[in-house]
């Protein structure tokens, strides 16, 4: 049977579900609250010596999940609109 689909030049059909799209591919993913340090560290464009140095002062609260250290991202954002500087227009 596969030998007669290879010399018709068509593809065996598909035992797969019958829909063409799952219902969640129209859906955005929501942002993940919790950061771990690198991704904190893309998300303020600074090191993760830098983060760890604000965990480890107490200015950036964490939350500790087994071994991994998780920032708030809302508590980052928080620490970056308290240290902005006041431009002048």
């Amino acid at each position: 049977m596969i030998d007669a689909f290879k010399t018709a030049g068509n593809s065996p059909p598909s035992t797969t579900n019958c829909r063409s799209k799952s219902p969640s591919t129209n859906l955005t993913a929501p942002s993940a609250r919790l950061m771990r340090i690198n991704t904190a560290a893309q998300y303020a464009a600074c090191t993760t010596w830098f983060i760890r140095s604000l965990l480890w002062s107490g200015a950036l609260p964490y939350i500790k999940l087994g071994k991994r250290f998780c920032i708030d991202q809302r508590d980052l954002d928080a620490y970056l609109d308290s240290v902005k500087t006041g431009g002048t227009r």
